[in-house]
């Protein structure tokens, strides 16, 4: 299980080293007329925005803890212990898998993705962008229970049965608020509830 989460992560950085490296200048693929001296060069303005897991609307990918009891909360899922999360490993213990690991409001990613593009300069190459929620999973459990208390049952896991304490692994969205003056509006639980109350009438 850890093997496919290390696989996915040397993914998405070797991807980051390709854009950051063939983007400014652009010669991958350049072609230009025979004769040519002097081509125009093919120049790309390339930054990097992280985004760790996400929930919210339109986001179907499901693989978020955070989203899959989301829609156990709103009734859109009987239960939460045993579903299948990533990799297939139960969805409680992937959970605890990644306590390390922040968790973002779709929102929060499309407003910091329309900041950075809409910018008339990026002074640095690469950002991590966090709605700077909790990440230990027993308060995020706790704040989805605060949203929603009547899903408790169908939880089948409770926040005693989570960690209580997230790994640091220096992920914050520091940089880009020093940067920008960015700070996400919303709290775990008013993104939750303003999720789950979506969840009545869409799908995702």
């Amino acid at each position: 299980d850890g093997l496919v989460l290390k696989l996915e992560d040397a993914t998405k950085r070797a991807l980051e080293i390709i854009a950051l490296h063939y983007g400014t200048p652009f010669q991958m693929g350049l072609s230009v007329p025979p004769g040519t001296e002097n081509p125009e060069p093919h120049t790309m303005d390339v930054a990097v925005l992280r985004s760790p897991m996400m929930f919210g609307p339109f986001y179907q990918a499901m693989g978020s803890p955070m989203g899959i009891a989301a829609h156990v909360a709103a009734g859109k899922l009987d239960r939460f212990a045993g579903l299948p999360g990533y990799g297939g490993m139960p969805i409680e213990k992937f959970w605890a898998a990644v306590a390390a690991v922040p968790i973002n409001y779709v929102k929060d990613n499309a407003e910091c993705i329309r900041i950075a593009m809409t910018a008339k300069r990026l002074p640095h190459r690469v950002y991590n962008v966090s709605s700077g929620f909790p990440r230990a999973p027993r308060a995020q459990l706790e704040a989805l229970l605060a949203a929603a208390p009547e899903c408790a049952d169908r939880m089948g896991v409770t926040p005693d049965d989570l960690p209580s304490e997230a790994m640091d692994v220096g992920f914050d969205g520091d940089l880009f608020a020093q940067d920008f003056g960015w700070r996400s509006p919303h709290t775990l639980e008013s993104a939750l509830s303003e999720y789950i109350d979506w969840l009545a009438s869409h799908d995702h």
